[in-house]
């Protein structure tokens, strides 16, 4: 069987981690421009949604992810 052949079987694995490659560096291309975007957005008062950047002393500076909840005061 063709599929029993060792060199068959790792160049079809060469291929898939060749393409796998490919699409995550396009992938990694797509978030950077995305968060190029963001800063952008963020930059322009203008934008509505937008917050400027914050530092934050807990974490090092930047923003808090998305999903993070607002600090509340406790009451």
């Amino acid at each position: 069987m063709a599929q029993d052949d060792p060199e068959e079987l790792a160049q079809k694995l060469e291929r898939e981690a060749e393409e796998l490659a490919r699409r995550s560096q396009e992938l990694q291309g797509k978030v950077e421009q995305t968060r190029q975007g963001w800063e952008r957005k963020r930059a322009d008062g203008s934008v509505p949604g937008a917050p400027p950047a914050q530092k934050h002393a807990a974490d090092g500076g930047g923003s808090p992810a998305p999903e993070a909840p607002p600090k509340s005061d406790g009451g």
